[in-house]
């Protein structure tokens, strides 16, 4: 059997060498196209003219639309008059918009941690985009030198109404809501357009008492003031 495996092997090597340089020469000729133009679609057929008198619309105004339009202007060279973005509140952001001033300080209703680790699109694409504040910097720049210089330190993350911190080291979960839980996240989204929060843990109230029901409450009733706020 060993023999066997190694006749195998060895008629094989060739294919798979032959693999190795068709797939070699395929990246190298991909290095040696223009990046930009390949990111356009030049190599489906697409025009290059249409793309600079065409229009470009984007439903929300969240990150996904306005990183669409600066690839649309950097990478395609499409006119920022061209781009168009519709949203429905007075604010752009989608779940990372923000309220506030310099004096009383700013809210977000979506919290994003940037580490510097990850996000690698966003740190790619933002290093591109110059910073307002500081000349000669990218965003991506500030924003990291920014951490650096202010590293989180985040002492809870749940407190009651008088401020005192709350212990979260358990969510406090019972078995009857992890179950309803989990059946929860395997149900086809079809199946809940009717139902209610309150619906489907009917049968579990104790979910209503967890912490994390604590913690998730109150970014819903955050996220529902910060668009009565901004409507």
């Amino acid at each position: 059997m060993f023999k066997r495996e190694e006749e195998n092997n060895t008629s094989s090597a060739p294919l798979i060498a032959m693999g190795a340089i068709v797939g070699a020469a395929a990246l190298y000729s991909v290095y040696k196209m223009n990046k930009k133009d390949y990111r356009c679609g030049k190599f489906v057929g697409e025009p290059q003219v249409s793309r600079k008198k065409g229009q470009f619309y984007f439903v929300g105004g969240g990150l996904g639309s306005m990183a669409g339009a600066a690839y649309l202007i950097r990478d395609c060279h499409v006119k920022g008059e061209n781009i168009h973005i519709i949203e429905g509140l007075k604010i752009l952001g989608g779940s990372n918009d923000g309220a506030g001033n310099p004096a009383k300080g700013f809210v977000c209703r979506g919290g994003r941690m940037l580490n510097e680790e990850t996000y690698e699109n966003f740190w790619e694409l933002f290093s591109d985009i110059p910073s307002i504040d500081m000349p000669g910097w990218s965003v991506t720049q500030e924003i990291l030198n920014f951490d650096h210089l202010h590293p989180t330190h985040a002492q809870a993350r749940l407190i009651d109404k008088k401020g005192v911190i709350q212990d979260v080291y358990s969510m406090g979960f019972s078995m009857k809501d992890r179950l309803a839980l989990g059946e929860l996240m395997m149900t086809d989204e079809n199946c809940l357009d009717d139902l209610t929060i309150e619906d489907w843990f009917a049968t579990t109230p104790h979910f209503f008492k967890t912490n994390f029901w604590y913690m998730w409450q109150t970014t819903f009733a955050f996220q529902k003031w910060f668009i009565a706020y901004n409507a």
